[in-house]
């Protein structure tokens, strides 16, 4: 194990160590020190006071306590408080940042000892007591005089119980949703609400500003100590604290400056050079303009054995928990984004000082964890990426997220967050233990959110999952953002989430990519159901029978219009049989092919139509095009005939075939029922595997390719279908120029349906002149 691997156990521990000369000093929470750390620490001790001695250096030597400042001059916020502030103006009066708790209590509880406990919390954390007024255009600390405060009983034990419980609702709702003032406060509110003799809840609300959630352990602790001693009538058990929140903020700014900062500064712009500003997640509705942070909340849980296999694959990898997760995740979101590169936040306690342990205040911060993931990289490989970059994170969390943000100069979005969208967290579980009901039930982990409290019903982030220990299982909690996705996506990802863990833990050297995350369900949904396409359709038709179908069903029909002048079904089908003979008389027929240099107009469908009356296939040849490339399409398709409009011949490639020359209108045809044998229909074999046209692709290589296709495809394409209604009202522009693969749709879904194609002129159209048409 290296000293880095060492150091972050023990501050997930909670473990706070530092050097005094040749000794090293610890401070722990009860059980944390267990037999295998002390070892370790105990075969470290030399790297471990070299290290210290070195962070010292990195630091300026700045390892003494933080000392009280004065407080003549006003106070300045922190870096985290300042960011907070400042999100707070853009929508004063929102409960977004509310961190609120009801913790359910018995009957039995002494609102007269709750109401001693808070006022001496009150009097202990300047932080409970601070406001943030305007002071020459900004925000500064204003802590208050510590000041006897009622406790606000709520006593509803004389309703019914029904009557009571929805009142009880109601009051929570209300006082969830109630915002704070920060410039007036208080940031605090507590409420004692009594629902029945047995039933009682305590309701405590602070503002992020001033708290956050290492300070729900701090105050769990605190009022569970308080009350015990008061209600026993013993003073505090509490030392005094040595330092305030504000001298925190003071020392911050005086520290995180200079060639410190800069030095970490460079290490984040180097790690985050290029990362993708947005993680692109299957939605299920499209991200709003404006978040609203609404939220959801959705749990699950890993199987013992799989939660074993967590433990064991970190051991043998020297990753920790937190690590084996946050490389799972990466791996989906980038399954389910289709980006390789990934960036997730992490939320961090960030009180790197043992002084700051006991401190209620706003700390904690976002780091940003970059992941890039490989097709062909095992799932080990992948951790061991994750472990280099986590590390190198925790060595780097000083500079605050919005600093980051700043210094990039990545632009702001109401719609998301900047850099990451994503969070991840693995709390601390040792202080979420249940505890029996009555005054020592504010051990519960309801203080902090847990099952005791009260969802937020709001989302900071598009998703967050937060991961816990419980006994022999790994668990989570999966926030979602309810404007993005439904509860049955969220509870889905859960799933697929677990499967692709139960898949790496089990064998590590596979690839993420090749685990199949759906269900047998989902993957007979997928695949059985909307895979299954298979539909009725004229296999053994072509484009001129089934177009032969129209004209005698609907001769009189109108079948396109163009520049104010139309032709009915019966008029274009006299019009191409003409030309198409034409044709044939010059060496058109069965798998031959006619270039047409024809814009795009009335005699164009004319052409195309009598191309494949002929029994050839169409090449449609784009005059923009440079000469050389016209030359190439034409060597490649070898057409026999290529039909131009008058005055193009001088634009054509030596290479051309004979050309014959069009009128810009299709010649005036005989009026239906004339006995003109011309008129009548090519009696020529086609069959649905002969080719009806090509149409070229730019190419990869920079060489135009031609992509042939068959009768069949078209008819596939535009009958019985059932992703558009084809029908005989139904009007479709011809948008496309001819060697575009969406003209095939454009020509053939009106003509082979009975509908009207309606023909925009050859030009490129302006927005009003589209309207217009």
């Amino acid at each position: 194990m290296s000293v880095v691997d060492l150091m972050v156990q023990l501050r997930q521990g909670r473990i706070e160590i530092w050097a005094e000369g040749e000794r090293l000093r610890l401070r722990a929470p009860e059980g944390a020190l267990t037999p295998a750390l002390k070892a370790d620490l105990s075969a470290h001790k030399g790297e471990l006071l070299a290290f210290l001695r070195q962070a010292g250096e990195e630091t300026g030597g700045d390892l003494a306590p933080i000392a009280p400042a004065p407080r003549e001059a006003d106070l300045p916020l922190s870096f985290a408080q300042q960011r907070l502030w400042f999100l707070a103006q853009l929508d004063p009066d929102s409960p977004f940042y509310n961190v609120f708790t009801s913790v359910p209590l018995d009957g039995a509880v002494s609102a007269r000892v709750l109401e001693e406990v808070f006022n001496e919390l009150v009097r202990r954390h300047e932080s409970l007591r601070t406001t943030f007024p305007l002071v020459e255009g900004g925000p500064v600390q204003l802590v208050h005089p510590a000041e006897e405060r009622p406790l606000p009983v709520i006593d509803l034990r004389g309703l019914d119980e029904v009557a009571g419980l929805a009142a009880a609702r109601r009051i929570v709702i209300g006082e969830h949703y109630r915002p704070f003032d920060l410039a007036v406060g208080p940031l605090l509110r507590t409420c004692l609400l009594r629902v029945t003799a047995e039933r009682a809840s305590l309701l405590f609300n602070t503002h992020h500003i001033i708290s956050d959630g290492w300070s729900t352990d701090v105050l769990r602790r605190e009022v569970t100590a308080l009350y015990e001693a008061f209600a026993a009538g013993k003073p505090s058990p509490l030392a005094e604290l040595p330092i305030q929140y504000a001298d925190f903020a003071i020392w911050q700014r005086d520290w995180l400056q200079g060639e410190i900062l800069e030095r970490q500064i460079e290490y984040w712009r180097e790690r985050l050079e290029g990362a993708p500003p947005v993680l692109n997640l299957p939605f299920d509705r499209p991200r709003p303009e404006v978040e609203s942070f609404r939220g959801d909340k959705v749990y699950f849980q890993f199987a013992p054995e799989v939660s074993a296999r967590l433990h064991r694959l970190g051991r043998r990898a020297g990753t920790t928990l937190f690590m084996t997760l946050l490389a799972a995740f990466s791996a989906l979101l980038a399954r389910y984004s289709g980006q390789n590169d990934v960036v997730v936040g992490t939320g961090l306690a960030n009180r790197t000082r043992r002084e700051l342990e006991d401190l209620v205040g706003f700390f904690v911060n976002t780091l940003a964890l970059r992941t890039k993931l490989t097709a062909a990289a095992s799932f080990r490989e992948l951790l061991a990426e994750v472990r280099r970059g986590t590390l190198d994170g925790y060595a780097h969390q000083d500079v605050p997220f919005d600093m980051l943000v700043d210094e990039f100069k990545i632009e702001r979005n109401l719609s998301y967050n900047p850099l990451c969208q994503v969070l991840m967290v693995v709390l601390n579980f040792e202080s979420r233990q249940e505890a029996p009901a009555g005054p020592s039930a504010l051990q519960q982990q309801a203080f902090g959110g847990g099952k005791g409290g009260t969802g937020t019903g709001t989302s900071k982030f598009d998703l967050t999952y937060y991961f816990v220990e419980s006994d022999d299982r790994v668990a989570c909690m999966m926030e979602y953002s309810s404007d993005l996705f439904d509860r049955s996506t969220a509870q889905r990802m859960g799933v697929h989430f677990q499967r692709l863990v139960a898949a790496v833990t089990a064998e590590p050297e596979r690839s993420v990519f090749s685990v199949i995350l759906l269900e047998a369900s989902e993957l007979q949904q997928v695949v059985g159901e909307w895979g299954r396409n298979e539909r009725p359709y004229p296999r053994q038709a072509t484009i001129p029978s089934l177009f032969a179908e129209v004209v005698r069903r609907r001769p009189r029909a109108t079948a396109l219009t163009f520049e104010g002048a139309s032709l009915t079904y019966g008029e274009l089908n006299r019009a191409s049989n003409r030309l198409a003979r034409q044709l044939i008389e010059r060496g058109a027929g069965p798998e031959t092919r006619v270039a047409v240099t024809l814009e795009r107009s009335a005699q164009l469908v004319v052409a195309i139509l009598a191309i494949l009356k002929a029994g050839a296939a169409y090449v449609p040849l784009d005059l923009s095009y440079p000469r050389s490339r016209l030359s190439s399409m034409i060597a490649q398709t070898a057409p026999v005939l290529l039909l131009a409009a008058l005055g193009q011949e001088e634009r054509l490639p030596e290479n051309s075939p004979p050309v014959l020359t069009l009128d810009h209108d299709p010649a005036p045809p005989g009026e239906e029922g004339d006995a003109d044998p011309d008129d009548a229909d090519p009696e020529l074999e086609i069959g649905a595997d002969n080719l009806a046209y090509i149409v070229f692709t730019s190419g990869s290589t920079g060489q135009p390719k031609g992509v042939a296709a068959c009768h069949r495809g078209v008819v596939r394409l535009v009958r019985n279908t059932d992703y558009t209604d084809f029908g005989e009202d139904e009007v479709y522009s011809m948008l496309a120029p001819p060697s575009f693969d969406a003209s095939t749709f454009e020509l053939w879904a009106p003509l082979l349906n009975g509908g009207r194609m309606a023909i925009f002129p050859a030009h490129s159209p302006s927005l009003e002149e589209l309207g217009e048409f």
